[in-house]
């Protein structure tokens, strides 16, 4: 006959598992409070450190990321601020945001590091004006001064999404270039227009003329070829009344 084990008066009896989990959580919620309560003035929010801005001024950093935290229950500290909603709202309210990076700065500072897109083009297709980067993606429909920068309309209207690229680098450098060196010859534009494909763009100037590029090659070379032609027709009396077709290397035709 095995006789049980005796008890240890000693011994202290066990608290079930869960009242042990609960104590737990409860001590956690105690000490979370203690932080907010008695130390959240240790690490409250004073300051703002903006990195990365070219186009964008750090103001309008500053409204985005005040108007954001205003939103958060923690907002008002360094500790406890959401940086990754934070982050997120940042390159949803502004084009020209492509990534925010948030970092903490104890004491009081955060620091947010924005890497710009860098808006270059328009581009018009099925009545709507989008914003291109200098890759020719599509940032978003164009809107505020971003209005003012050149635009090309896809003749064809073919339907884009934000993200997609619609075009060769090379494309929207060409025209960024070729909007800034055309008035050197004294034509003014009035319209960019994408034909067919974007290894071509047409320029209908505002006396009604046509200049049709080839995209693939240098803008200013091209131009070159236009003055050139300009001089030859100046010295023969003539003037074209329709288009310039400047897409084949150092030869030009007009009508």
């Amino acid at each position: 006959m095995v006789r049980p084990r005796p008890k240890n008066r000693w011994q202290r009896p066990s608290l079930p598992v869960i009242k042990v989990a609960w104590l737990r959580l409860a001590l956690l919620v105690i000490a979370a409070l203690v932080v907010l309560i008695g130390g959240g003035r240790l690490t409250s929010l004073h300051h703002l450190q903006i990195k990365g801005t070219h186009t964008l001024t750090q103001a309008r950093v500053t409204q985005l990321v005040n108007a954001n935290l205003r939103k958060q229950w923690f907002g008002h500290n360094v500790l406890l601020v959401n940086t990754g909603s934070l982050a997120s709202y940042l390159e949803q309210s502004d084009l020209s945001i492509k990534q925010a990076t948030i970092q903490r700065k104890l004491p009081h500072t955060l620091v947010v590091t924005i890497q710009e897109r860098q808006p270059a083009l328009n581009w018009k297709t099925e009545g709507i004006v989008y914003l291109l980067d200098s890759n020719a993606t599509v940032i978003g429909p164009t809107i505020g001064s971003y209005a003012k920068l050149p635009t090309v309309t896809d003749s064809s209207n073919l339907p884009v999404k934000v993200g997609n690229r619609v075009a060769p680098t090379q494309f929207v450098s060409f025209c960024v270039s070729l909007v800034a060196l055309l008035p050197s010859t004294g034509y003014a534009i009035q319209q960019m227009t994408v034909p067919v494909s974007t290894s071509e763009v047409y320029v209908t100037t505002t006396s009604g003329l046509t200049l049709k590029f080839d995209t693939t090659r240098s803008a200013a070379g091209e131009v070159t070829d236009l003055k050139a032609v300009q001089a030859e027709l100046q010295a023969a009396g003539k003037t074209p009344t329709q288009y310039i077709d400047l897409r084949i290397p150092n030869k030009a035709y007009y009508q």
